[in-house]
Formats: structure tokens, sequence, C-alpha cells
């Protein structure tokens, strides 16, 4: 008479299995909120780049509506942190080359600074337009 076979069934997992499961998830999982942090800065410091760019465009916009004679330095004086409205981490400088690049024309630059927190060293954004004498 043949002996009976004992047959194991698998009804789940082995203790090991779970463990190495347990790891390669948990490596993942770190991977990801790494990537995660980092997509944070990174979104932080577009926002700000952004809204410097948009501070540095409306000047020049407003630069250029104004009439080529009032175009001078003393007509556009530094704007410190705190002294624009709603932007207090931001400041803002015009400089304004006459005859540059050629004669009747004026090179206006307009500089956007910001300071993030940890940074030693502030960010800066500069939007240059020529106007011409009309």
């Amino acid at each position: 008479m043949p002996r009976p076979r004992l047959v194991r069934h698998s009804d789940g997992f082995t203790l090991s299995e779970v463990l190495i499961a347990m790891v390669v998830l948990s490596i993942g999982l770190l991977g990801l909120s790494a990537m995660t942090l980092a997509m944070g800065k990174s979104l932080t410091f577009s926002k700000q780049q952004t809204i410097a760019t948009t501070l540095a465009q409306d000047k020049i916009e407003a630069v250029k509506h104004t009439h080529y004679a009032q175009v001078v330095p003393a007509n556009y004086p530094p704007e410190a942190y705190n002294t624009i409205p709603g932007y207090p981490q931001f400041s803002r400088t015009v400089v304004v080359h006459t005859d540059s690049p050629v004669a009747d024309t004026k090179t206006v630059a307009v500089t956007t600074t910001w300071q993030p927190p940890g940074r030693d060293r502030p960010y800066t954004v500069t939007v240059t337009t020529v106007i011409n004498k009309q």
C-alpha cells in the first residue's frame, strides 16, 4: 500500500517575505517623500521668481508710458524692502542710461531683488528695455 504524501498548502506569506516587502516599500516611500520636499522648494522659488519678474515688468511698463524727458533716475528712486505694496520681501531699483545704445535712446533696467529665508545671498531678476525719443 502506497504511503500518503504530505502536501503542504501555502495559504499565506512567510515572515521573511513580509519583511523584505516592507523594506522595499519603505525605501520607495522615503524616496517619494524626499522628492516631494524638493518639489515644494522648487515651487516656492518659481513663485517668487514669477512675482519678481512681474514686479520688474510692471515698472518697465510704467517707464514706457512716461514722457521721454521724464525718464531720469531721480524720478525712479529705489524701492526698498517693505515699500512695494503687498510684497514686503521684494525690493526694486531702476537704472537709466542715456544715449545708450545710440543717441536719443535710453536703456532702462529694472532689477527686483528678494531674500529667501535660509539663503545668505539674495536672488535678482532684471528686465531691460530701450526707449527712444519721439
